[in-house]
């Protein structure tokens, strides 16, 4: 592979739905009727010269890209982009709690309700898939010779919300002041991975900012919403200027979240103090200030370093999975807790508006979907799922569709020979994806929560770093030994 001159081009919609509109995010239904800031979807294009290889990445403020709104997607930019195979296009979700309800996969029906009336579901899909093709479709367009620089800034932007007790047990999102308390399970990732666009002089055109949070200080808002990524791009807009472009990535980051769980109360009142509003708006001023203040920092350094040409390479590789197992016992657990899921539902008045009621309308669907996996898991011991790795000079882009627990990212991280390494989660239909560590307790550990775990975590590292390494040959090593 030889360094190219490559064709960069960028793509915007507001993807911000009609009202009322069903939020997706929680176990119980929330309506909006108010649109609280907009929700986008942002689309960058790169292409080598001589069209070898190309890449569109593709960022959506919405929960998930669930497989049916991303292969329609696919589907429409193969009948209306010439020269661009939907293969090599990407879209990956910042995992707000505050965008509508769109199609989800029939594999996964388990938190999933009739539509309020008011809302029509496949409309607001089609509307989303439409956007997402004309952002794809104004990047691929405006290609022009351009150039790139990145680089890695550092954030305390997450921390990890797995709470461990001195009974064994974890709950996710657990409060740490009481006696039991025993640790935070895991690690928090304060890198904040960057790749800056240039025209062809130099000026700035966009840029890639990869954290390992998701988008949810405001997770149970009845209002649309992209959460903090709302204020980070009103802040890098500020600071660089109104035509830049902002492609948010979420990193492994399915144990983490926006907010400190030990002692939260003294950052509450430095926050409060600071900006003088309510904690929930502080923390995303809070949090978008910590990201900028990198990119602030980085920026600076790496414009030293642009360059014009590139080593561009892009694969989109089908995995086959093992699943992980239902047993007896969680069967048993499921019929269980169906039935008195479905005997309260029954009691209670049908309104799906009411928190009680569609929450409860939930579990019967979650225990449901438990019931009939168990009795189809003979059938099909494997997943299938897709990753995609990019190689863009000494970086490397890799997907998932999970909600990937953080020793999975480090793991793949560390292992790449790829000076720096962009994972980006939740490209697909996501569900948790725990290590072994994690496994027997909590929400997003245990086989009811998800088809694939700790074996298929493996395998996913597995085979996510061996298709980077593939792409840069076994001396490669740019800036000497590591650490």
């Amino acid at each position: 592979m030889e360094e190219q001159k490559i064709l960069i081009g960028w793509g915007h919609r507001d993807i911000t739905p009609e009202l009322p509109v069903m939020l997706r995010g929680q176990f119980h239904v929330r309506v909006a009727h108010e649109v609280l800031d907009p929700i986008t979807v942002t689309a960058l294009a790169i292409e080598s010269q001589d069209q070898s290889s190309q890449l569109v990445m593709v960022s959506l403020d919405i929960v998930c890209v669930s497989d049916i709104i991303r292969d329609e997607a696919r589907r429409e930019i193969s009948e209306k982009i010439d020269g661009l195979n939907p293969d090599n296009v990407f879209f990956n979700a910042t995992h707000t709690h505050a965008s509508a309800v769109v199609t989800v996969s029939e594999e996964k029906p388990s938190i999933t309700w009739p539509d309020v009336e008011g809302y029509d579901r496949e409309k607001a899909s089609r509307f989303i898939v439409a956007r997402m093709v004309e952002a794809v479709q104004e990047a691929w367009a405006g290609r022009k010779l351009g150039a790139i620089s990145f680089g890695v800034g550092a954030a305390v932007v997450g921390s990890n919300r797995r709470v461990s007790y001195s009974d064994g047990t974890v709950k996710m999102l657990g409060d740490t002041s009481v006696r039991e308390f025993a640790n935070i399970e895991g690690d928090c990732d304060s890198n904040v991975n960057l790749l800056f666009t240039y025209d062809p002089s130099h000026e700035l055109t966009g840029m890639i900012v990869n954290i390992p949070v998701p988008s949810q200080v405001n997770a149970m808002i009845s209002k649309v919403s992209a959460d903090f990524w709302h204020e980070t791009r009103c802040e890098i807009k500020k600071r660089y200027g109104d035509n830049i472009y902002i492609l948010p990535q979420c990193s492994a980051a399915g144990d983490q979240c926006p907010h400190p769980l030990v002692n939260p109360a003294a950052p509450r009142r430095m926050l409060e103090l600071k900006y003088q509003t309510d904690i929930e708006t502080a923390w995303r001023k809070e949090i978008a200030n910590r990201i900028v203040n990198a990119i602030d920092e980085t920026f600076p350094i790496v414009s030293k370093d642009i360059r014009d040409k590139a080593i561009l390479k892009h694969e989109n590789i089908k995995l086959r999975l093992p699943t992980w197992n239902l047993t007896e016992e969680h069967l048993r657990l499921a019929k269980k807790e169906m039935l008195a899921s479905q005997e309260k539902l029954d009691q209670l008045e049908e309104n799906l508006l009411d928190v009680d009621y569609s929450s409860t309308y939930a579990r019967v669907r979650y225990y449901k979907n438990i019931i009939e996996r168990f009795e189809r898991q003979s059938e099909n011991n494997d997943f299938s799922t897709e990753i995609n790795i990019t190689r863009l000079a000494e970086i490397a882009f890799a997907t998932n569709q999970f909600e990937l627990l953080l020793d999975f990212g480090q793991r793949i991280k560390a292992r790449s020979r790829a000076l720096q390494t962009f994972l980006v989660q939740l490209t697909g239909t996501g569900t948790y994806l725990a290590p072994q560590r994690s496994c027997g307790s909590g929400y997003g550990a245990s086989p009811m929560d998800g088809e694939i775990g700790p074996e298929g975590g493996n395998a996913l590292v597995e085979q996510t770093v061996e298709q980077i390494n593939a792409m840069f040959s076994e001396n490669f090593n740019p800036f000497g030994a590591r650490f």
